[in-house]
């Protein structure tokens, strides 16, 4: 007879790991975010998810007494649904407008976050967002990137043929790396 709980055990254990390690993303992610947003500027996230990170970056700015706008996208409408149900409560004191479409260039931008964590394309089409998201980045403004899937030398790699300054990595967990980059 099969034990279904020996069976489970294990995915549990990595769904656990997997929501920590995101946890953690989210929270530093809205640290940085916060620390670099600037007034009359657009906060930038590009595959939101379902809002962890937005969520996180929004009760950060109340806490500091500071509103911002936020603009997010995400393509699968489960997610962007859960977004838009953990944002809610933040309406008030910020401007959050959630899309599941990217709109063709943004402007403005002190800060953007993009998830390339469950991102298909490979580098030639992330090359091409990151693109548009410098354009609409202010000068210095700060970039956040995510991936589950590349290393951390093409993370370095992409983002510096992009016009970004790479940092050091935000989060190195394994399966999931963030690194910091200013737009030159």
């Amino acid at each position: 007879m099969l034990n279904t709980d020996l069976a489970v055990e294990p995915r549990a254990a990595r769904e656990t790991h997997r929501s920590i390690a995101l946890s953690a993303v989210a929270e530093e992610a809205a640290e940085l975010a916060a620390e670099a947003y600037g007034e009359d500027t657009l906060i930038l996230s590009l595959g939101c998810g379902d809002g962890a990170v937005l969520e996180a970056l929004a009760r950060r700015l109340s806490r500091l007494g500071r509103s911002a706008t936020i603009f997010g996208v995400e393509t699968d409408g489960a997610l962007l649904e859960r977004a838009e149900a953990s944002l809610r409560p933040w309406l008030g004191e910020h401007e959050i407008v959630l899309r599941a479409e990217e709109p063709g260039a943004y402007a403005g931008a002190s800060v953007a976050i993009v998830d390339f964590t469950t991102d298909p394309t490979g580098w030639a089409a992330r090359a091409e967002t990151l693109a548009r998201v410098r354009a609409g980045l202010e000068p210095g403004g700060l970039l956040l990137l995510s991936d589950g899937q590349a290393s951390w030398h093409q993370l370095v790699e992409g983002v510096e043929s992009a016009g970004f300054e790479a940092a050091e990595p935000v989060i190195k967990v394994r399966g999931l790396l963030m690194l910091a980059a200013r737009r030159r």
